[in-house]
């Protein structure tokens, strides 16, 4: 246990080091170490800032378990490659960042592992960061999406990090969880009818990323359109059609702007009241931006070119 300040500035550790449930109470400061064989935190405590700016590892690294009360900086050296590099595997497996959590200019050059980590308030930066193919976030907890505009600000841009990473090694499921988190975050940073119309992105295809949402909204389409096209007739005094044309019609409409009404109803809408057939437009127009946005999800899911 450090109660005070621990000091391992420019320190070089030359075999194993090993701070395996320690507990620091204090800053915890190792700017510029070397670990030149394995480094094992697991289970440690920060109670205050942990810094290990500029520090080299040069094997393995266990984070896990390890609980962090305040900010964590873990950037890498921009212009020293040996430095930024971290060349054995990490592990951040149960790791709480009760704040901020900073990697930029690291790379990772190994398996690592996020595996059930819990990053509190702040999403974590990955600026400029290069992460290995063998990168994993199964059971993340990410942070709630702050009020502050200033504040969502930032958690879009880290999570746009994360997102450019994840697309840099092909982690294609990565990649759409963050884009949808990134755009989250920037509702909450602009609000306003940009706000709005990011709800409407999700609402309607999850922001690409979900088949279901818009096959639901299809068949919602589809389904809906014969009642509203009976209370029209109604009140137009106009006469009944029994339910299997309206229906088969309501088909033909959402599929509109792929001939189907001119296919399969021409002679039929000659006759029908101008509000019909402005619903039955109004079901074309959305029917293709649903069809659009189902082959827009189908081909985020399966990565079709």
């Amino acid at each position: 246990m450090f109660q005070n300040d621990a000091n391992f500035r420019n320190t070089n550790f030359l075999e194993f080091a090993k701070f395996e449930s320690t507990s620091f109470r204090k800053t915890a400061d190792f700017t510029r170490a070397i670990f030149q064989s394995i480094a094992i935190f697991k289970s440690s405590t920060f109670d205050e800032l942990a810094t290990f700016y500029h520090c080299k590892f040069q094997w393995h690294v266990n984070f896990r378990e390890v609980t962090f009360g305040e900010n964590v900086d873990l950037r890498g050296a921009a212009n020293q490659e040996d430095i930024k590099r971290i060349t054995g595997t990490v592990r951040f497996d149960d790791v709480t960042f009760s704040k901020t959590v900073d990697f930029t200019n690291r790379e990772f050059l190994n398996t690592t592992s996020f595996n059930d980590t819990l990053f509190h308030t702040h999403a974590p930066v990955f600026a400029n960061t290069r992460l290995h193919e063998g990168t994993t976030w199964h059971g993340v907890q990410w942070p709630g999406t702050p009020d502050d505009p200033i504040a969502a600000r930032d958690m879009a841009d880290a999570y746009s990090h994360l997102r450019r990473r994840s697309n840099a090694i092909q982690d294609h499921e990565a990649e759409l969880d963050f884009y949808g988190r990134e755009l989250r975050a920037k509702r909450a940073a602009v609000g306003g009818a940009t706000g709005f119309l990011i709800s409407l992105y999700e609402w309607s295809c999850g922001f690409g990323a979900s088949v279901g949402l818009p096959l639901v909204w299809l068949f919602g389409l589809w389904a809906s359109g014969p009642p509203f096209c009976r209370a029209l007739l109604r009140l137009e005094g106009a006469a009944e059609i029994d339910g299997l044309t309206l229906y088969g019609f309501s088909l033909a409409s959402v599929g509109g702007f792929f001939g189907m009404r001119k296919e399969f109803f021409a002679e039929f809408m000659k006759d029908l009241p101008g509000t019909v057939l402005a619903l039955s437009g109004a079901q074309s127009l959305l029917g293709a931006v649903f069809v659009f946005l189902l082959g827009l999800s189908l081909r985020n899911r399966f990565r079709i070119k």
